[in-house]
This record gives C-alpha cells, sequence and structure tokens, in this order.
C-alpha cells in the first residue's frame, strides 16, 4: 500500500474489503461444505449435495459480483487521476485556449 495513511480509512479515500472479501469468501465456503456434509449424513443426502453445489456456486457468483464492484471503483479512481494529471499539463492548457 502506497503512502497508506490511518485518517485513509476513516475518511473512505482507501477500501479495506477487497482484503477482506478473500478471506470472508474461504470462510463462508469452508462453513458451507461442512454444514452440507452434516446435512447429507444425518438429514437427507441429495438435499444436503444439492445444498453444497448450490451453496459453492451461489457464494462464488456473490464474491465475484462484489469483486467486480470494486474493480470498477479502482478503475474509475485510475481514470480520474489520469485526467487531473492531464489537465494541468501545459500542452492541454494551450489547447483549450485555442
Amino acid at each position: 500500500m502506497n503512502n497508506f495513511k490511518p485518517l485513509d480509512l476513516l475518511f473512505f479515500r482507501r477500501l479495506i474489503m477487497p482484503s477482506v472479501l478473500t478471506f470472508l469468501y474461504w470462510l463462508l465456503l469452508a462453513f458451507i461444505v461442512i454444514m452440507n456434509i452434516i446435512n447429507m449424513c444425518y438429514v437427507s443426502f441429495l438435499g444436503g449435495l444439492f445444498g453444497l453445489i448450490g451453496g459453492v456456486i451461489a457464494t462464488r457468483l456473490i464474491f465475484e459480483l462484489m469483486c467486480v464492484f470494486f474493480s470498477i471503483n479502482r478503475n474509475l479512481e485510475k481514470l480520474v487521476d489520469l485526467q487531473s494529471n492531464n489537465s494541468n499539463s501545459p500542452t492541454n492548457i494551450e489547447d483549450k485556449n485555442s
């Protein structure tokens, strides 16, 4: 993390959730697998099997969607930085005056 400042976290200039998403994904995936194996053993084998497959797929889709949102945010920040750097260059200022 370049130029990390704790105030950036307090004022939402830097997001911490993308770093936490991977940990939460694996934690939830382990929970789904354990609970559905228990379900397959004690309640219903097919119900546990379908719950396992559906739970893994649904969890992956939800977390990928969240990652896409954070990726869009990161790319927008890069675009804003590029635009602000380009608008301050002397060649662009001369073009605007013409």
